[in-house]
């Protein structure tokens, strides 16, 4: 959200607290618009579950990588993109390793059921 310099303060600023959400690739809210009485259109923030008291709340900030990539005041944004990328593709193969397990579980499992079955009928 962008808001000139002196309305940064929440002294200066109330309509939206919008301003003061910090971001996050795995938000527990989103961004929407509601009307005040007297700035007309702001943002707002709805929750996208059930977050617990004392828990921050985060929004994804959605900006264009193409973007960020061109603006030194978004480096942040980039350096936390890769850092999440790399995160998200360890969960990945984490998950893939374990599918993999457990389809050996089930097939060791049957294996050993048709092992006993053959045995049984002989």
């Amino acid at each position: 959200m962008d808001l000139p310099s002196p309305m940064e303060q929440i002294a200066h600023y109330r309509a939206s607290l919008g301003h003061k959400i910090n971001h996050s690739f795995r938000p527990n809210c989103r961004w929407s618009v509601c009307v005040h009485p007297v700035f007309g259109r702001v943002p707002a923030v709805v929750v996208l579950e059930e977050v617990p008291a004392g828990q921050e709340l985060t929004c994804h900030y959605m900006i264009d990588m193409a973007e960020a990539g061109q603006d030194a005041r978004l480096d942040w944004y980039v350096r936390e993109w890769e850092r999440e990328s790399k995160e998200e593709s360890r969960e990945t193969e984490a998950s893939k390793s374990s599918q993999t397990i457990e389809d050996s579980l089930v097939n060791d499992n049957e294996a050993i059921c048709n092992t006993q079955k053959t045995t049984r009928s002989m």
